[in-house]
């Protein structure tokens, strides 16, 4: 999984407040966000980047969701 415990649970809380969607619809969202997150951490590794790197990476496009979704909040 692309995500630290309870880092799933407040994306989809932000995505159900931000978009007023449902908790269903929310889940999905998360899910695909965990699929960008597996999709980076597997192109870094192809390029045999450091797992610092990745978790770096990673790190930061959580952050960038995360403040977007903050945004008006």
């Amino acid at each position: 999984m692309g995500l630290i415990r309870g880092e799933g649970r407040l994306l989809k809380e932000k995505y159900m407040k931000k978009y007023q969607i449902t908790q269903e619809e929310a889940i999905i969202k998360v899910g695909k966000f965990i699929d960008e997150l597996n999709d980076i951490k597997f192109k870094m590794k192809k390029q045999k980047k450091s797992e610092q790197e990745i978790k770096n990476k990673v790190q930061e496009r959580f952050e960038q969701e995360f403040m977007k979704l903050c945004q008006d909040d």
